[in-house]
């Protein structure tokens, strides 16, 4: 591996009207603006926009705040809400304020807490329970919600975070009623199998990552023992960190352009921290144990809704003082390119 040379830009602090940030992500978008969640010391939740200066309030229904936001390019943010008299919904925030409210035919009781996560589009994914006590996948089409895959015959439950690309492909992680879990891809209402524990994995991360050409990205173990990070590309499963390599433990990944990895790993020796690539040049961004604002970092949080297209990531921070963060961290050149 070698060293980074990274651009923390500070977005948002926690002290006065912001009490705390846990445990919710901060989405990006390609503009490098920040929309994330914070408690309020008083009392209940608030959605802010930062990239740097003032941080923007948005005004939402009333109600409580559900999971962490996302936003799109245009501007558009979503978010999930429990309202108490109408019940949970999806709802979309456009640029100039008006709101959307997206409704599901099959009665739902539960939204969230993982997601939402939208494309540019405004076409956002994530899970929820129905009225009737299973668990689903949920797809917004404008004001409607559809159900890309339920609990039942085949699913039993969907852990982690479902996403979705630019033409409304969605991948998601499933366990199986019949033992093991499997990562699928929905397109156009169809489901296929990514990866499963039925064949070459022992085990599977919950938290798959989707990029544009509809790559799919991953952690898991071989039946083999050996963990890694794994793309599935055009239907052949390649591995990009297996074995031998710089890391002896995989928490995550995420896609950022046509083929850019940022990584959650453990090197060998090491603490956990965020990595640029995931082979032997991978760059290390930040860490447990990394010196940071007159403290040292003590937790970070990021999934697929805290990176943008060219590899910026929102990341949460909690040092060890006390202190929380939010910042967008950037290469300071480009000389890092897209590595893998």
């Amino acid at each position: 591996m070698v060293p980074a040379d990274p651009a923390f830009t500070p977005i948002a602090e926690t002290g006065g009207e912001l009490a705390d940030f846990g445990p919710y992500v901060a989405a990006i978008n390609d503009a490098g603006t920040v929309a994330f969640r914070a408690q309020r010391p008083s009392g209940g939740s608030a959605l802010f926009l930062g990239a740097g200066g003032p941080l923007q309030p948005l005004v939402v229904p009333e109600g409580e705040l559900i999971g962490h936001p996302d936003l799109d390019n245009s501007g558009r943010v979503s978010f999930l809400l429990e309202d108490p008299a109408a019940g949970p919904a999806l709802w979309i925030r456009a640029p100039d304020g008006g709101l959307t409210r997206a409704e599901s035919a099959a009665p739902v009781a539960v939204m969230g807490p993982r997601g939402p996560v939208m494309n540019d589009s405004g076409c956002a994914v994530f899970c929820a329970r129905l009225s009737s006590g299973a668990e689903c996948v949920l797809q917004s089409e404008g004001a409607r919600l559809q159900i890309l895959a339920r609990a039942g015959e085949r699913f039993r439950a969907f852990p982690g975070l479902p996403v979705v690309n630019r033409e409304g492909v969605a991948a998601f992680a499933a366990l199986l009623t019949a033992g093991g879990a499997a990562l699928l891809l929905s397109r156009a209402g169809v489901l296929t199998t990514v990866a499963d524990t039925e064949s070459e994995f022992r085990e599977l991360s919950a938290f798959p990552s989707l990029n544009d050409p509809g790559q799919v990205a991953f952690t898991g173990t071989l039946k083999s023992g050996q963990a890694g990070v794994f793309r599935m590309e055009s239907g052949r499963l390649r591995p990009l960190s297996a074995g031998g390599g710089p890391f002896e433990n995989f928490r995550s990944v995420l896609q950022f352009g046509a083929g850019g990895l940022i990584l959650c790993a453990t090197p060998r020796g090491g603490l956990l921290g965020i990595y640029r690539g995931a082979g032997a040049d991978a760059q290390r961004l930040i860490g447990l144990g990394d010196a940071f604002h007159d403290s040292t970092v003590a937790d970070f949080a990021l999934n697929a809704v805290s990176v943008n297209s060219s590899g910026q990531i929102a990341l949460r921070v909690r040092l060890s003082n006390g202190r929380q963060l939010i910042i967008r961290a950037a290469p300071a050149t480009d000389r890092m390119g897209d590595i893998l």
